[in-house]
């Protein structure tokens, strides 16, 4: 599990490729960066959709299950 979460700190991640849906480590050349500032801005439409209530949001939680998860997909 630590080479994993050293892997992702490192911009790789795991994702299933091919037929065979064979486990692999990838990265991209282009990273995503979203600002959590002044200009992030939330749309109408998504602020109805996250009503209080409706998710829950949870950080550094049950990393080995989510990942366990994932790869049952």
């Amino acid at each position: 599990m630590n080479d994993l979460l050293a892997a992702y700190a490192a911009g790789w991640f795991p994702m299933a490729e091919g037929p065979d849906r064979a486990l692999g480590l990838f990265r991209a050349r282009q990273r995503a960066l979203i600002p959590l500032d002044q200009r992030f801005h939330v749309p109408r439409s998504l602020r109805r959709q996250l009503r209080p209530g409706r998710f829950e949001l949870k950080l550094n939680s049950a990393f080995a299950a989510v990942v366990d998860g994932c790869a049952d997909r």
